[in-house]
């Protein structure tokens, strides 16, 4: 964890903005635009209650504390149930607590691939349309396809996701592809052959932050689920 500066005894607006659909919590503190501190923490989810520590511990780090905040942004997936609805419920018990002071607080949801999305258009601003990776455990791949609109790379509407992806010419039509690196060896398992995917090291949390309200999906309440039970309905993005 790092500190960039102290929260100023001036008037600021500070966000939160964190994301546990990797796998690992990652969190990120500004005020005005300004990154104030990163957090990064390999955090099994028995153990999630100790994100609110790893919160806390990173407002203080700054001269904050949780009623400080005015906005908490939650990444909501694709993800595991568990960690999605851990991370969501979370989100909004901070927002509620901050506000207990009559002071206005809001928690919002933005899908973890729109951060996946942004990083990628500036690593590949060549590319039009793009498809992140999913380990779907069991030898299967999920795939969630994007492309450049106003500048920005967005989830194909209707398009949803694509279960089993069981050959790398499935993915041939798209100009990039992205993972997360601690996915790579099941990937190249599932899909031998696959190549020009770009590893992702960590998660970009800190593009969550740059995301209006809802720009997909429908926030805290719905997260999108990479194995939903079976008598779940696919997740097809909405414009």
């Amino acid at each position: 964890m790092f500190a960039k500066d102290k929260l100023s005894k001036e008037k600021r607006v500070l966000s939160v903005a964190f994301d546990y659909s990797s796998g690992d919590f990652r969190m990120v503190l500004s005020a005005d635009g300004a990154l104030l501190a990163d957090v990064e923490e390999k955090l099994p989810i028995r153990r999630f209650a100790a994100s609110i520590s790893i919160i806390v511990g990173a407002l203080e780090s700054i001269g904050a504390e949780v009623a400080d905040v005015r906005r908490w942004t939650c990444g909501t997936g694709p993800g595991g149930f568990t960690a999605l609805r851990a991370s969501a419920a979370l989100a909004m018990g901070l927002a509620s607590r901050g506000g207990e002071n009559g002071r206005a607080v809001s928690a919002r949801g933005v899908p973890s691939v729109a951060a996946l999305g942004a990083e990628l258009a500036e690593l590949r601003p060549d590319a039009e349309t793009a498809a992140v990776l999913y380990d779907a455990k069991g030898g299967g791949v999920i795939r969630c396809a994007l492309e450049r609109r106003d500048g920005v790379m967005r989830p194909v509407e209707g398009d949803g996701f694509a279960a089993k992806v069981a050959n790398p010419e499935r993915l041939v039509a798209f100009d990039a592809l992205v993972a997360y690196s601690t996915e790579r060896v099941s990937l190249e398992s599932a899909l031998p052959g696959i190549d020009g995917v770009e590893w992702l090291e960590r998660f970009p949390v800190e593009r969550l932050l740059d995301f209006p309200e809802y720009p997909w999906g429908e926030g805290l309440d719905s997260p999108l689920y990479l194995r939903p039970s079976t008598d779940a309905k696919p997740y097809a993005w909405k414009k």
